[in-house]
């Protein structure tokens, strides 16, 4: 097997790359001295304070939403950002609804019931069923009812 490695002419870093971090180094140096500039003119507090009062308006109102979605109704009935009404009704409506789930699942639970009840019934007709077929116990009923019935026959007569 041959080994082809790659040789380097010295060891100082390649041309283009001494090129990029020079024009790098310009770039920052002239976007630093343009912002400089933009600071030291005489509108240029203003801005800032007034880009700085912006940013910490947008905060606080992005803090309030943050607060109200999570507020329950009971924190936003006594801070009175909800009326005494508009409470009522929403504690009326949550009521309403946990009574409309009970009551479901009362009714769930007596269906459920109701088919187990069904099928036990099922299951001991089945197997009294059985228990009778395996004694033989279903005809002889029917004949001692026959034999009764012809005694009673000539006494009716």
């Amino acid at each position: 097997m041959t080994r082809v490695t790659s040789k380097r002419v010295s060891l100082s870093p390649p041309v283009w790359k001494n090129q990029l971090r020079q024009r790098c180094l310009q770039r920052h140096k002239r976007d630093r001295r343009q912002v400089l500039l933009r600071l030291r003119q005489p509108g240029a507090c203003m801005s800032l304070s007034d880009e700085m009062e912006q940013l910490v308006a947008k905060e606080q109102h992005e803090a309030s939403l943050l607060l109200d979605a999570n507020a329950s109704v009971d924190d936003l009935h006594f801070s009175g950002r909800l009326q005494e009404s508009d409470y009522l009704s929403i504690i009326h409506a949550l009521e309403d609804s946990v009574c409309q789930e009970i009551l479901e699942e009362k009714v769930e639970k007596w269906d459920e019931e109701l088919r187990l009840a069904e099928r036990m019934v099922e299951l001991e007709d089945a197997e009294l069923e059985a228990m009778l077929d395996g004694m033989n116990i279903t005809e002889e009923p029917q004949r001692v009812l026959q034999a009764i019935a012809k005694r009673q026959q000539p006494n009716l007569l």
